[in-house]
Order: structure tokens, then C-alpha cells, then sequence
């Protein structure tokens, strides 16, 4: 059911939640967090990134910051009682 759950979400949730025109118009309406989060594998550094070039007005979320360090799963997130 997991893996099923898991295809569902990447291939409805791989396009913008909105166009780029109506962030342009509502840019001042509206809060961006970007929670860009990679493997360790791909080499990239979102925070580097996110510090090198983001959205006007946008908020970094690090997942990494929440997540249990007990896990060796590296996408566990803290439960909500913990935050």
C-alpha cells in the first residue's frame, strides 16, 4: 500500500501548486517555504542553494532540523508532539 501511496504522490505532486504569473501577482499574498531536501548520494547542498538564489521573500525549512537522529532512515520526521 506504501509504495502505492508513494506513486501517487510523486506523479501528482511533481507539478507547481501554482503558475509562476500568479505568484508574480501575489507574491505579496502569499509565503514561501522551500523545504528543498536531497540525498546524500546527489551531492547537492540545499542550504548552499537556497543562500545562493531563492524566491524573494522565501523561508528556508530544514527538514534535517526535525527529523529523529535516532532513525537510519534519512527521511524519518520528528512526530508533531516533539516539535
Amino acid at each position: 500500500m506504501l509504495q502505492n501511496i508513494n506513486r501517487y504522490l510523486i506523479s501528482h505532486w511533481t507539478q507547481p501548486l501554482v503558475s509562476v504569473e500568479f505568484l508574480k501577482k501575489n507574491l505579496n499574498q502569499v509565503k514561501i517555504i522551500d523545504g528543498s531536501w536531497y540525498l546524500p548520494s546527489q551531492n547537492r547542498n540545499a542550504d548552499q542553494e537556497y543562500l545562493k538564489e531563492h524566491i524573494p521573500g522565501a523561508i528556508r525549512f530544514d527538514i534535517d532540523q526535525v527529523s529523529l537522529k535516532e532513525t537510519t532512515s534519512p527521511t524519518y520526521v520528528t512526530p508533531c508532539q516533539i516539535i
